[in-house]
């Protein structure tokens, strides 16, 4: 531990001791000063205000006959408003197509003329952890067979199965943008 990482933990150690000493202080002042005193609260007794309804002051409506009254009528205290009949509305639904454009990288380890090559290093690859295909490509020159890892979005994982693949295979591999389809 280095001397002035030693320092500080002394001194936030003394610091507590001495905030610690004087709540101690504080406390023991404060109990021996004051004298609490009970209060009680006066009987007030219990007065209900509510009345109770008479029977002839009830009526009864049917729902049809119901009402609403607005009470943010201007200046007219009786206007009623009858209940509207509710809405009825055919909603559409619309269907959307949205494409996600992340962009996605494959590591592309060898382009091999020889489909039996192509699965032999797949099958290398696959003994050392990874998950590798070949995609056929037509090209000027003839059918080719692309050993490719991927696609994936993390460029720097793919970066580092780079490196370990050209090690321990002794190959080139390159790291390609895969074009949205």
């Amino acid at each position: 531990m280095s001397p002035i990482t030693q320092q500080r933990l002394i001194g936030s150690i003394l610091l507590l001791c001495v905030l610690a000493g004087i709540a101690f202080l504080l406390i023991n002042s404060a109990s021996d000063d004051v004298e609490i005193i009970p209060t009680t609260k006066p009987d007030i007794p219990f007065v209900s205000s509510i009345n109770a309804i008479a029977p002839d002051d009830v009526e009864i409506v049917e729902a049809e006959q119901e009402v609403i009254v607005d009470a943010q009528a201007p200046n007219d205290v009786g206007f009623v408003q009858e209940i509207p009949e509710p809405i009825t509305k055919k909603i559409e639904t619309i269907a959307v197509e949205t494409k996600i454009t992340t962009t996605m990288w494959s590591l592309q380890l060898a382009s091999l003329a020889d489909k039996s090559a192509a699965d032999a290093l797949i099958k290398k690859v696959e003994l050392l952890g990874y998950k590798a295909i070949a995609e056929k490509a037509e090209t000027p020159k003839g059918d080719r067979f692309r050993v490719r890892i991927g696609p994936e979005q993390d460029k720097a994982a793919l970066e580092a199965t780079s490196k370990v693949l050209e090690n321990k295979l002794n190959l080139k591999p390159l790291i390609l943008k895969q074009l949205p389809e």
